[in-house]
């Protein structure tokens, strides 16, 4: 089985993460988190895509989790969860 590096395809990355965080990013870094039981996780840091990357404009992180099965269900329940006063 292939390793996915996020290095690698950059902007699929960055058109996945614009879509579900619903604003246009590039990818700053990524790298490989340390194993867990699942797939490796990678640590992404993303920043708005109209800041030029030499402005240095402020970056997020995010986990992207590679596992077999479907982590945008997932999502999908985190982010309508979000409202409710509750830790998700």
């Amino acid at each position: 089985m292939e390793t996915f590096d996020p290095n690698e395809h950059r902007a699929r990355c960055e058109e996945y993460l614009s879509r579900f965080l619903q604003s246009r990013v590039r990818l700053v870094h990524a790298e490989p988190l340390t194993r867990s039981s699942r797939d490796v996780p990678w640590r992404l840091d993303v920043a708005a895509a109209e800041v030029p990357p030499e402005v240095g404009g402020a970056t997020r992180s995010y986990v992207l989790r590679l596992a077999a099965r479907d982590g945008e269900h997932e999502y999908h329940v985190l982010r309508a969860m979000e409202a409710l006063p509750i830790p998700t």
